[in-house]
């Protein structure tokens, strides 16, 4: 008896999905030591800070328990506005709900360039209108979860749209555009790393030691690593059903990570 044979596929590629968190990862890395040099300023100050993954946003920054940022990360490629548009309804909601009101800046985070109508996305004046001019964001059954399209409800409803729209960002980095490519990531965090050692008075001493690439590629890697442990750390947890764990990383633990002295360090302690 021959075997039936279905066309159908029995292949999966997720390496998408996998290198979408690792994106995110990065792109955490980068908007957390903006904000550490730009919004906190103060080296004393930085224990007030975490950050938080996966949890309100894809990734989000505290001070003590108040949210203060959320941020949204998508890896697509060069994409319309309709494959965003839950994302930023889901931001711009969450960023006026009524219990989250210390958020500041609600930012997404994009791989390439938004596109609506064949013409791209260039700031939120065009972004907004747009979306306004797009059909309603989708729903869903859920029970416990809010859709994109209630957090919609929510803004309309309550007249919430200006206060949500002066909020949102799209976010720019150090090169100046408003999306980071795939293949950019990399040498964003580290560039965003270097301007960490610039803030704290470190930069000009490594160059002069000849140690600052292995000291940007030495942190780089030390983060990433960070990060993996606490996520695994997290998953563990949730899978034990835990009920009182730490979910969020202290940013003067980041800090720690920046401000180390790698080179007292054996290599095979911080090179993969």
């Amino acid at each position: 008896m021959e075997s039936k044979v279905v066309d159908k596929s029995i292949e999966f590629d997720a390496t998408h999905s996998w290198n979408g968190f690792c994106y995110q990862g990065k792109v955490a890395i980068i908007a957390v030591i903006d904000y550490m040099i730009n919004s906190i300023g103060n080296i004393e100050l930085i224990n007030q800070y975490s950050l938080e993954f996966e949890y309100l946003e894809d990734f989000s920054i505290l001070k003590n328990e108040d949210y203060v940022q959320i941020h949204q990360v998508k890896s697509y490629g060069v994409d319309s506005l309709s494959n965003y548009r839950d994302a930023i309804w889901l931001l711009l909601g969450k960023s006026v709900y009524d219990n989250y009101k210390s958020i500041t800046r609600a930012y997404l985070h994009t791989a390439e360039r938004i596109e609506s109508n064949g013409k791209t996305l260039l700031d939120i004046a065009t972004l907004r209108e747009a979306l306004i001019a797009s059909k309603a964001p989708s729903s869903s059954k859920s029970k416990t979860q809010m859709s994109p399209f209630e957090l919609y409800k929510y803004v309309e409803d309550n007249n919430l749209l200006d206060d949500a729209f002066k909020k949102l960002s799209i976010y720019e980095y150090s090169n100046g555009d408003l999306y980071c490519t795939l293949l950019n990531i990399e040498e964003l965090t580290k560039k965003k790393i270097e301007e960490y050692f610039e803030f704290t008075g470190k930069k000009q001493d490594l160059e002069q030691k000849g140690l600052l690439n292995d000291y940007k590629e030495s942190v780089y890697v030390n983060l990433l690593g960070f990060i993996d442990k606490h996520i695994n750390y997290r998953h563990f947890h949730r899978q034990k059903g835990t009920e009182d764990y730490e979910k969020e990383i202290n940013l003067i633990e980041i800090h720690n990570i920046l401000t180390k002295d790698y080179e007292k360090l054996p290599k095979s302690l911080y090179i993969y």
